[in-house]
């Protein structure tokens, strides 16, 4: 699984907190068996979490450390007796399997942190997060679409990943279903591109680089959920905070792309970097001239009449 940091957390302390913790196991393993085991267990799970506070977001804590395993555990404090034949054999049971298995999602965290601290490490690599109001907007097709100037960067060739958190494609396929025909086409067409980089090896590759125009290769990331990610109650929330999560991996800025105002606010307020390409709004518009309301003439009886001929 791979981890979100806690906004502000230095991806390479991220990776070694996970692995001190994994390694904290080695503890719990070697204790005397039944309630000493138990103990050692109780032990190493608040430690790691405090270890990993301020490291990762309570939701991967929860999924890592406080799992379903540790109520079960903990609860068995009260239910289970030390005195009592069998209690070590029935405590061994669930710690063994536990322990197999925290083993296996801190190693699989730790694998996929690296491996995606690796693929963000280069030289001069630049980050763009698009949100659905770019792939509806942006007056060119995401095909076409120059990144290096939305993101201010100043060497046009530099390498760039645009990374799409997976809310944005859900928000895609529900306007592609459900809005105007211009946007049902324009979410229709994104989520197409985005269905054929990641077809067979292509890898999210947008473009290559290009030396004639001075351009460096642009890449697609899809930023997955991690299993039992639960996302933000405001999808604009769990794309800033998506954002902010992937501003820690790459350890360079990530740059909100957006034509939504409100939107920039957020990232402001959070500090992530974002440009308003809403376009200016201009001079204020002329008032409407006022229609002069047309006067009927009156016969003596007070009704209403033909109007005077005009004057010859």
């Amino acid at each position: 699984m791979l981890v979100s940091p806690y906004p502000g957390a230095h991806r390479k302390n991220v990776r070694d907190s996970l692995g001190r913790v994994k390694g904290g196991l080695l503890d719990v393993k070697n204790a005397k068996g039944g309630w000493p085991r138990l103990v050692a267990y109780l032990t190493w799970v608040t430690d790691s979490a405090r270890l990993l506070e301020h490291q990762l977001t309570s939701a991967d804590v929860r999924q890592l450390i406080f799992t379903p395993g540790y109520e079960r555990l903990l609860s068995s404090g009260t239910h289970l007796d030390s005195s009592e034949t069998g209690t070590a054999p029935v405590l061994n049971g669930l710690l063994t399997l536990e322990i197999t298995q925290r083993e296996e999602a801190l190693g699989d965290a730790f694998d996929d942190l690296h491996r995606q601290i690796e693929e963000w490490t280069g030289s001069n690599m630049v980050f763009a997060l698009p949100d659905t109001s770019f792939y509806m907007e942006h007056e060119q097709l995401l095909r076409e679409v120059d990144f290096a100037p939305l993101v201010d960067e100043p060497f046009l060739d530099h390498p760039i990943r645009v990374l799409v958190p997976l809310i944005i494609l859900d928000e895609l396929e529900g306007l592609k279903r459900k809005g105007e025909n211009q946007q049902r086409w324009r979410a229709a067409y994104t989520l197409s591109v985005v269905d054929d980089l990641f077809k067979g090896s292509n890898n999210g590759i947008l473009r290559t680089a290009d030396p004639v125009k001075n351009r460096g290769p642009v890449v697609l990331d899809i930023l997955w959920d991690a299993p039992g990610h639960l996302r933000e109650a405001v999808n604009d929330n769990e794309i800033i905070a998506q954002g902010l999560a992937a501003q820690s991996l790459a350890a360079v800025p990530v740059t909100l792309l957006t034509f939504d105002t409100p939107q920039s606010l957020r990232a402001r307020r959070a500090h992530l970097p974002e440009k308003n390409l809403s376009k200016p709004v201009g001079n204020q518009p002329p008032e409407p001239r006022r229609k002069r309301p047309h006067r009927q003439a009156t016969s003596g009886n007070g009704a209403v009449g033909e109007p005077p001929p005009a004057d010859s």
